[in-house]
């Protein structure tokens, strides 16, 4: 089992709701009804991850450079 994560989309989209995710998740679906992702790896955006798991089943995973960062932006802040 290889440890490489290959990148398969990249979308920007008008705002990170929930709402927006969804659409953007449901017509994926839509355009590929077979379309099961192995993964999804996520900056821990609370909207994606609710939007994608309405509408798979697939594992999600939090991206380690962006737990990272977001745990040394709470450091700087306490100090």
């Amino acid at each position: 089992m290889s440890s490489i994560s290959i990148p398969h989309l990249f979308v920007l989209l008008p705002g990170k709701s929930e709402i927006t995710c969804s659409k953007l998740f449901s017509g994926l679906k839509g355009l590929h009804k077979s379309l099961n992702p192995e993964a999804l790896m996520v900056d821990f955006e609370k909207a994606t991850i609710n939007a994608f798991s309405h509408t798979f089943t697939t594992t999600i995973k939090g991206c380690l450079f962006h737990m990272t960062k977001n745990i040394h932006r709470k450091i700087v802040d306490i100090v």
